[in-house]
């Protein structure tokens, strides 16, 4: 008996192991998140998913290949960040949540674009706004 016992824990000790396994979510475990995804929309620990045009939009836990969506607008995020993007022509291909950056998606509803408009984009995916700032400088 104690040989099976002491096998059991050898067996499960090699089996063990302190990395990962799969991705891990770049926004907070448990998230009420709500991303829109080709008119879909991607909740909890979702991201949207596609290839460049973005017909092809879906919702998953991994993007592998495809340009990942990890947010929409700031409520998506863990306090204190913003829903930061990456543009590349008339493509997002990529979102993801930081304390600060020029790209910021946005939601008029969620008022998330704080001394600014939430505009719009005329690209892939449809259905995403852009933080637009107002010019400090402008009129003077």
């Amino acid at each position: 008996m104690r040989y099976a016992v002491g096998l059991f824990i050898a067996f499960v000790a090699a089996c063990s192991s302190d990395a990962p396994s799969g991705p891990i979510p770049p926004v907070n475990t448990g998230s009420t998140r709500s991303i829109a995804c080709g008119g879909a929309t991607c909740t909890g620990e979702y991201f949207c998913c596609g290839s460049d045009g973005w017909k092809d939009a879906t919702c998953a836990p991994s993007c592998e290949d495809k340009h990942p969506l990890e947010c929409d607008d700031a409520s998506d995020c863990p306090a204190g960040n913003v829903c930061c993007f990456v543009q590349a022509g008339s493509n997002i291909t990529s979102s993801q949540c930081a304390t600060t950056c020029e790209n910021q998606l946005c939601k008029t509803a969620t008022k998330d674009c704080e001394g600014g408009t939430c505009t719009t984009l005329q690209v892939s995916p449809s259905g995403l706004s852009q933080c637009v700032q107002k010019n400090a400088d402008a009129g003077k």
